[in-house]
């Protein structure tokens, strides 16, 4: 158990990481949907998890928000925390990650660093490698 003492600290430390300072003292359900994500996010790591499990984590967010959750996640991994993070944008993975894996209907489609998946496909960036693995074609245009 942590001690109050430690509680309001982090709080603190997340509050500053995340540019919440604004909203501490408003009730969740005024704020907008990128501050209730901040607020899960912070929530979730309230008590220094050794292994964080993020789903979408900036699905839907603003550009500075997500920047926010982002940065706190490179953080996160550069204190030594193991990070579980499941995401459709790639360029976002490609920024934070240094194993992946892409699953495609359920089934894993490939794994490894992102430098072994990209020169394995013959590939420049993990958007193109996931379109050549599901050999998805584009529309033809009339």
């Amino acid at each position: 158990m942590i001690d109050l003492t430690e509680i309001k600290k982090r709080i603190e430390d997340l509050s500053n990481k995340l540019n919440m300072q604004k909203i501490m003292k408003r009730l969740c359900k005024n704020l907008s949907t990128g501050e209730k994500q901040k607020v899960s996010i912070a929530r979730a790591m309230i008590h220094n998890p050794e292994i964080l499990i993020l789903d979408e984590p900036t699905n839907g967010l603003d550009l500075i928000t997500g920047k926010d959750i982002v940065w706190l996640v490179k953080s996160a991994k550069e204190e030594g925390k193991t990070i579980l993070y499941s995401a459709h944008n790639m360029e976002e993975i490609e920024r934070i990650s240094q194993k992946i894996i892409m699953i495609h209907n359920g089934e894993i489609i490939e794994n490894g660093s992102i430098e072994e998946v990209l020169e394995r496909n013959k590939v420049h960036d993990l958007s193109e490698c996931f379109l050549k693995l599901i050999k998805y074609d584009e529309p033809q245009q009339n």
